[in-house]
């Protein structure tokens, strides 16, 4: 995992010294319906770490990941997203210990803002998003499938609190060994409220910001030739808070999931608890 570590803190590195324009804090896990500049380009990586338990072969899995999400925007309404996913994965039961790294299947997204409605102190905006997750056929963190996605989000600014709300479906298709996984139901919402300053003022270099999401996944049961793979379907909900520290053109943020609510398939992973540290560039 040195690689996806080391990219990571460069681009620490480039956030403490980029100090232009204000960065505005994004939920953690969910989405937001907020669009990039005409001509701005972000850049957003992620840290997570998943730790959870395989009923079926009695298994300990550790995940560590790491995301690059590439944002552009064509527009002040239309962007486009790509997100390449750096995958470490460590398992271990009473008979064996295996590792590996790879890349995970890429998202690549089309963003568009329907409606915007700005007040005083205040902003709503709605974009819907859809696109298509590219497979990396990098065994075993590959779905080997192309897989299109079709979401939609909500955001709402007024002053120091911040609401966001998003659903979004990716339908699976079936791959090159006959085998489709479930589609994937995601649903998130998530509340902010900046702690740190109660007022912008010209002195102002930092903000802090309380998050509070509700994430909840749901995915289909598998299908191998055409027939459906029971213990395959699952449905989990996760409470996630966490913490965004901005400043100018950089972001910073960390959260923990706690599952709350788990119906898992006797062969699907079950989540004990996940950890997410990012930093954003703008």
């Amino acid at each position: 995992m040195k690689l996806p570590l080391y990219l990571w803190l460069l681009v620490l590195v480039l956030g403490l010294n980029s100090q232009k324009a204000w960065a505005q804090a994004f939920p953690i896990n969910s989405d937001v319906a907020l669009q990039p500049a005409e001509d701005q380009f972000i850049y957003r990586t992620q840290i997570r770490y998943r730790d959870f338990d395989v009923d079926t072969t009695d298994a300990q899995v550790s995940l560590w990941s790491q995301s690059n999400v590439f944002v552009y925007g064509w527009t002040s309404r239309f962007s486009t997203l790509l997100s390449v996913p750096l995958l470490y994965r460590d398992f271990e039961n009473a008979s064996s210990n295996d590792e590996g790294f790879g890349v995970g299947d890429i998202n690549f997204l089309l963003r568009y803002q329907l409606w915007k409605k700005l007040g005083y102190l205040e902003s709503k905006s709605w974009t819907v998003l859809g696109g298509v997750q590219i497979p990396s056929y990098d065994a075993p963190f590959s779905s080997r499938s192309w897989d299109p996605i079709l979401g939609t989000v909500y955001s709402w600014r007024k002053n120091r609190y911040g609401f966001d709300a998003d659903i979004i479906y990716q339908l699976n298709t079936e791959n090159d060994r006959n085998l489709k996984l479930g589609d994937v139901l995601r649903y998130d919402t998530a509340l902010q409220y900046r702690l740190l300053p109660a007022k912008y003022t010209a002195q102002t270099k930092w903000s802090l910001t309380g998050l509070l999401e509700l994430n909840g996944r749901y995915q289909w049961k598998n299908e191998s030739d055409g027939h459906k793979m029971g213990g395959t379907d699952n449905h989990q909900i996760f409470l996630s808070p966490g913490l965004v520290l901005a400043g100018k053109r950089a972001k910073y943020e960390a959260g923990i999931q706690f599952p709350i609510y788990k119906d898992v398939g006797s062969k699907v992973a079950e989540d004990n608890i996940r950890l997410v540290f990012g930093v954003t560039i703008t």
